[in-house]
C-alpha cells in the first residue's frame, strides 16, 4: 500500500494552485472597487475542484524511479440557510460527487462516485474505495462565515468522516487502514476551513482595491500526512475588471508559496512508526511556481473560477543511531518526491442554474 500512500500525499500536496500566466503589470486606475460578500438564505452554490498531479519518487539506493498521475476532482454545494443580525451567515455543505484516477508504478485505480455501479475491481481496494467515497456523498456539514466571507468555524466534516472510518474499520486489509487514517486526517473540519480561506485572502485589505493594487497574506497549516507545520505566503494584484462568464469580475493575479516550518517534527502515530524514529528523521517540503489568475464577482463574493500550476518537492531522510534497537539502527537515505500539480475551480451553478 506504499504506492498508494504516496500517491495520495500527492493530492494533500495540491492545495489551490493555478495554471501559469503572464500578466503585464496594469496601468494604475483612479476608480475604487469595493469587493463584497452578499449572502441570502436559500442561495445555493455548486462548485467543481479538479486537481492533477503527476511526479516521481526517487528512492534511496539502486531503487528505481516510481512515476505516478493522479487526478482529483470533487463538487461542493454550499446553501445558505441562515443570515444573523450580526451580518454572519450560516450554509450547510455537502460534497455530492468524488471522483479519483491514478497510476503509480503498474498500480492503477479509478473511482467516480457518479457512476451507478462500482468498478470493475481488479484489486479488492477498488470496491472498498468505491465504496468509502460514495459514503462521503451523504456527509453533512455547516459553514459559519464572517460578514466578510472569511469562514469562521466549520462542523461536522470530522464527524461524518470519523463515522464513516467506524463503519469500514473491520473491512479494512493490513496496511489500508493507514491510508483511511491519513484521508479521514485531510478532510477533517480545520483543515477543510483552511482550505476554504484561499478566496478571503483575494480580498484586498478594507474591503477596497484600485487596479493596480497589491496585497500580502501569510498563514500556517498543518501538512495532515506528517502532522507538520507549514508557511504560506500569497502575493496579489489587482488586475482589472473583466467580462466572465457573463459577469463584470475582478481579476486577481496570485502567486503562492509553501515551505515547512524549521525545526517541525512529524508525528510517527500518523504513519504507524514507533515515535522514536522521527527523532531522527529529517522532512522538508517547498511548493513554489504558483502564478494565476482568479475571477472574482466582487458584488457577490462569488469566486467564478481560479487556475494554478505549482512545483513542489518532498524530501525525507533518517540519520542512523547505533544506540536504538536493532530493528531501529539504521537510516534511511533521502527520499525525494517531486510533484507538478494544478487545479482548476470553477462555478458551475448558482440557485440550480448553469453558469455560462
Amino acid at each position: 500500500m506504499n504506492t498508494l500512500r504516496y500517491a495520495w500525499i500527492a493530492c494533500l500536496l495540491a492545495g489551490p494552485v493555478w495554471a501559469q500566466l503572464d500578466a503585464a503589470s496594469p496601468e494604475p486606475s483612479a476608480e475604487v472597487v469595493e469587493f463584497r460578500f452578499t449572502p441570502n438564505v436559500g442561495d445555493t452554490t455548486r462548485t467543481t475542484i479538479t486537481t492533477k498531479a503527476t511526479g516521481s519518487m526517487n528512492m534511496f539506493g539502486s531503487m528505481l524511479t516510481q512515476k505516478f498521475s493522479q487526478t482529483y476532482e470533487q463538487d461542493i454545494v454550499l446553501k445558505c440557510t441562515e443570515v444573523k443580525p450580526d451580518g454572519t451567515s450560516v450554509f450547510e455543505m455537502t460534497l455530492p460527487a468524488v471522483a479519483m484516477k491514478m497510476n503509480m508504478g503498474g498500480f492503477s485505480i479509478e473511482i467516480d462516485t457518479r457512476q451507478e455501479n462500482p468498478p470493475t475491481a481488479t484489486q479488492p481496494v477498488h470496491d472498498l474505495v468505491w465504496r468509502l467515497f460514495v459514503a462521503m456523498t451523504r456527509i453533512r456539514c455547516t459553514v459559519t462565515f464572517s460578514p466578510k466571507g472569511e469562514p469562521l468555524k466549520l462542523e461536522g466534516l470530522s464527524e461524518g468522516m470519523e463515522s464513516i472510518m467506524k463503519e469500514f474499520s473491520s473491512q479494512l486489509m493490513p496496511g489500508l487502514g493507514q491510508f483511511f487514517d491519513q484521508f479521514r486526517d485531510y478532510l477533517a473540519d480545520d483543515i477543510m476551513a483552511e482550505q476554504m480561506r484561499s478566496v478571503t485572502r483575494m480580498m484586498p485589505d478594507g474591503g477596497k482595491a484600485r487596479v493596480g493594487d497589491k496585497w500580502t497574506r501569510e498563514w500556517r497549516v498543518k501538512m495532515p500526512p506528517f502532522n507538520v507545520m507549514t508557511q504560506g505566503k500569497g502575493e496579489y494584484e489587482f488586475l482589472g475588471m473583466e467580462e466572465f462568464r457573463g459577469r463584470r469580475c475582478a481579476k486577481i493575479r496570485v502567486k503562492t508559496s509553501l515551505t515547512t516550518v524549521p525545526g517541525e517534527k512529524p508525528d510517527a502515530s500518523k504513519l504507524g512508526m514507533p515515535k522514536g524514529i522521527f527523532d531522527r528523521m529529517e522532512l522538508s517540503m517547498t511548493a513554489s511556481g504558483g502564478n494565476g489568475i482568479a475571477y472574482l464577482d466582487p458584488a457577490t463574493g462569488d469566486l467564478l473560477q481560479m487556475r494554478e500550476t505549482q512545483r513542489t518537492t518532498l524530501e525525507v531522510s533518517m540519520a542512523p543511531d547505533p544506540r536504538a534497537e536493532e530493528h531501529l539502527r539504521e537510516g534511511v537515505g533521502k527520499i525525494t518526491q517531486n510533484l507538478t500539480t494544478s487545479v482548476q475551480i470553477n462555478l458551475v451553478e448558482k440557485n440550480g442554474q448553469p453558469l455560462q
